[in-house]
């Protein structure tokens, strides 16, 4: 092979690849861009610590409308994401409380928990908030709870637990893993010593209280 042969191949390998370079760039932007369906499928949800929320789900034949959603820290390991639905917004605890119809709570673990000590730490919250004169009414519920945790054995990442205010006399349902736990709880004061946990003068994490209803700034948590 002679030198000016080697010099033609060389300067069409290059014009060549030149010339093929727009078009592969291309390609490779074309497959990293979302979809339509992508973009409208992230407005219309929440991304929080890799779990998904949507903005409105339907519950008993209502639309309920994200309220806010936050993570639970223990010091400052995360446990896991809430997201708390309500037909209206709600401010604060009374609020929630005194809305009528559905509302829901999910929570989303990130860790591997023990289900009693789950159990432990909703009950111990429970007590810190509860009104006195609902103790008595919402004993049962204190003590079914801690026997549904109990049974749970472990809750693992990924793993799903709802509250659901079902309204219409349907009262607190709990799912865990998207398995309904037994009968509903039928006293009032059993929820509102329940929600505390989360949305009471003294719930277990401010900051998730916070974002739970819809403080503006805790939307950095999202």
């Amino acid at each position: 092979m002679n030198r000016n042969f080697q010099l033609r191949l060389s300067a069409a390998v290059l014009a060549a690849s030149a010339a093929l370079a727009p078009s592969w760039a291309g390609a490779q932007t074309a497959a990293k861009a979302p979809t339509a369906a992508a973009l409208t499928a992230a407005a219309d949800s929440v991304q929080l610590k890799g779990h998904s929320y949507p903005k409105t789900i339907q519950l008993e034949g209502a639309n309920l409308h994200l309220n806010g959603a936050g993570v639970r820290y223990k010091v400052i390991v995360p446990v896991y994401t809430a997201a708390l639905y309500t037909e209206k917004p709600v401010k604060n605890e009374s609020e929630f409380l005194a809305a009528p119809g559905s509302k829901r709570l999910i929570l989303t673990m990130l860790r591997k928990v023990d289900s009693n000590e789950l159990g432990y730490m909703f009950a111990k919250s429970m007590k810190a908030n509860i009104d006195p004169k609902d103790m008595v009414t919402a004993l049962p519920g204190l003590a079914r709870m801690g026997q549904v945790f109990s049974d749970a054995k472990a809750v693992n990442p990924g793993d799903t637990i709802i509250m659901d205010w079902m309204g219409k006399g349907k009262n607190t349902v709990i799912s865990i893993r998207n398995q309904v736990q037994g009968e509903p709880f039928a006293e009032a004061a059993f929820h509102r010593a329940l929600m505390g946990v989360w949305l009471g003068e003294k719930a277990a994490d401010a900051q998730l209280k916070k974002a739970l209803l819809g403080d503006a700034g805790q939307k950095t948590a999202f």
